[in-house]
């Protein structure tokens, strides 16, 4: 029983060791996506106030023209979204500390959050945590650790391929070289707009037939509405909107419960998530991914909505 148990300890160890090190021993891609988090926060402390913030995943990243936008309202933009894997409870929770009275935030938050509760997947919140030096860890809920626990065997893998695929690229950062369009931390501008897939031609999009059914996680409204509350008392403002979308997305992702429940908690869409949705054409690669003239549309539309809610000239 003693020589088992030994056997088994060391076993243990040599797996923990294993592990440990394909996790934390291979160096960081310093040009991965979800690096960009890092220069996102940045933004947050050291833009101006009173500033506009974006809040959502790659709808914002992909879809917002922050300048335009920025110029149009008068005010700075702080263009917060970058991928829909990490939730939106982690970066709204996040960039509301660095927040003063006065500030507004528009969530655009994607549809999928309102019925699986916001709290991420286990495909990202691994990567971002390795890519934000565990930012922010002892703050998360149960359900984000458990996704991040259940998603470390795929980042183990990667960063196994990413050891391997080392003699030949010579580098463990994500490559850009033009040609094709990459998922990378250098594609985003100063105001946080993921801006680099303009130079490439966009991909035919296939809708998905299916239609939302899931009924809306009431936890994560509960949640929303409490949350809002308490920074509303320190005098920053919300604002519901649409995510940037294109219509055959919008018809298979988006239900009426979404609008129901936020009416119930008194904090409806500005306008309508249909008037929000923009022809197939503009997509880029996915449903929620926009190209250059669908950025333009959905940043002029924004610039109405949001001069409308705020009262501005």
């Amino acid at each position: 029983m003693r020589k088992f148990i030994i056997k088994f300890t060391l076993l243990a160890v040599v797996f923990a060791v294993v592990n440990l090190t394909l996790l934390l021993g291979v160096p960081q891609d310093k040009n991965a996506y979800l690096c960009e988090y890092n220069h996102k926060v940045f933004l947050l402390e050291h833009t101006p106030h009173p500033v506009v913030v974006f809040v959502g995943g790659s709808n914002v990243a992909f879809g917002n023209d922050s300048k335009t936008i920025s110029d149009s309202l008068g005010r700075p933009v702080v263009n917060f979204g970058l991928h829909g894997g990490i939730g939106v409870r982690y970066p709204l929770e996040d960039c509301l500390r660095y927040l003063r009275r006065g500030d507004v935030v528009v969530l655009q938050f994607e549809y999928d959050n309102y019925f699986s509760g916001g709290n991420g997947e286990p495909t990202t919140l691994p990567s971002l945590m390795i890519a934000t030096h565990w930012r922010n860890f002892s703050r998360l809920n149960a359900r984000q650790r458990m996704n991040i626990v259940s998603g470390l065997v795929r980042k183990e893998i990667g960063n196994l391929i990413s050891l391997i695929n080392y003699p030949v690229k010579r580098s463990f950062d994500t490559p850009v070289d033009g040609k094709k369009f990459v998922n990378a931390a250098s594609g985003f501008n100063d105001y946080g707009d993921e801006v680099s897939h303009f130079s490439f031609p966009s991909k035919t999009y296939h809708p998905t037939k299916e239609r939302e059914t899931r009924e809306v996680d009431l936890d994560f409204i509960g949640w929303l509405d409490k949350t809002l509350s308490h920074y509303e008392q320190r005098g920053i403002r919300f604002v519901m909107m649409p995510p940037a979308c294109i219509l055959s997305h919008y018809k298979a992702s988006y239900n009426e419960n979404i609008t129901k429940a936020l009416d119930r908690i008194h904090r409806p869409y500005i306008t309508s998530p249909k008037d929000m949705a923009l022809p197939d054409s503009c997509s880029f690669n996915t449903g929620y991914h926009l190209n250059r003239e669908g950025c333009r549309q959905h940043s002029l539309n924004m610039i109405k909505w949001l001069k409308q809610a705020l009262k501005l000239p």
